[in-house]
This record gives structure tokens, C-alpha cells and sequence, in this order.
């Protein structure tokens, strides 16, 4: 616990007046947008990786019930997940990826996570094979990954020949890179 004032002190109305900091487990913010809201499982277990690190290690998260917070400015609602960490290896205000169920099933457009490429600023594509040795980089829409396989709205239809090995490859070439 931490006091940021000492007896007798005035406080106003919004004034910070101590931090308590528990580290096992941790809570996670997680604001989605309230449009969105409807489609998710928010009673089920969802799935968690480090931010940055869509191969890293997926831990599985349970929700919390917590009083209701929300943004306006942003259109978003908050849900809370409890993450164990019995050893202290995550901190307060680090950054994860999570992955929340989607109720009911739909059909959805699947390539294997081996075929996507990022660019500097996080968008997600695949190469497209045109020809018998012609391929071509094309911007997806992601909706999720799970395991192996990511979910895309957009981008490449159905029946389309993703590549799924040599993809950092055929990178280098695009950008020009020698070996």
C-alpha cells in the first residue's frame, strides 16, 4: 500500500489517496467496443498472449465479475480477467493480446498462421501465388488467430493459393534485400 497523503490533510473530491497493488492474480482491462458486445462469450475462459509475441506462450484466463466501467469517447464497455501469476513474472500496466470466444458458430475464412506477414505498422497479409512462379502480397483483415490457424474477414476469397512456408523469403525479395 501506498499513501499519497498524511493525516490531517485536506483532500479534494478526486484526489488520489492510496495505491493498493496486489500482484497474484492480476486483473486485466479488457475494453471492447459495446457494438461488439453481443457477439462475444464473456462467460467463458479466453486466451492470452504477450503483446507483440502472437507465437508466444498462450495462457488461458478466466472472466471476473467487477463493477461495470465503460468510455463513451471511445464506445467501449470493460471486462475483467483474473491472470494467475504465483511467481510474479507479470507486472501492473503490462500489455497482453487476448483472444475472447465468439458465441455460436459461423463460417469463417481460415488461413494457417504460417502464411501471415506483418509490416512495420502491424498489418497483417499474405502472398497470393498469380502465376506458376508470380506471387503477390495482399493486406488481410484478421479477425483472430488460435492455434495454427487465423480467421480473416477480407482480403483473399475462397479457393485463393496462400503461400504458408517461405514467406519471410519472399519478403526479402519484394523489398530488395540480397542474400
Amino acid at each position: 500500500i501506498a499513501c499519497s497523503i498524511t493525516d490531517g490533510q485536506q483532500v479534494s473530491p478526486g484526489e488520489l489517496l492510496a495505491v493498493i497493488e496486489v500482484r497474484n492474480p492480476l486483473w486485466l482491462r479488457v475494453p471492447v467496443y459495446s457494438g461488439e458486445l453481443d457477439e462475444l462469450d464473456t462467460r467463458s475462459q479466453a486466451s492470452l498472449t504477450p503483446l507483440g509475441k502472437p507465437d508466444g506462450p498462450r495462457m488461458r484466463v478466466s472472466p471476473v465479475a467487477a463493477p461495470p466501467t465503460a468510455s463513451a469517447s471511445s464506445s467501449s464497455v470493460d471486462l475483467y480477467y483474473e491472470l494467475p501469476n504465483p511467481t510474479g513474472v507479470h507486472a501492473p500496466g503490462q500489455r497482453f493480446q487476448i483472444e475472447i470466444p465468439r458465441r455460436g458458430r459461423r463460417s469463417q475464412l481460415v488461413v494457417p498462421t504460417s502464411a501471415l506477414h506483418w509490416d512495420v505498422f502491424g498489418n497483417p497479409s499474405v502472398y497470393v501465388q498469380t502465376g506458376e512462379r508470380t506471387f503477390v502480397r495482399q493486406r488481410v483483415n484478421l479477425i483472430s488467430t488460435a492455434e495454427d490457424r487465423a480467421a480473416i474477414s477480407s482480403g483473399v476469397s475462397e479457393g485463393t493459393r496462400v503461400i504458408t512456408a517461405g514467406v519471410a523469403e519472399l519478403y526479402g525479395i519484394e523489398a530488395g534485400v540480397d542474400h
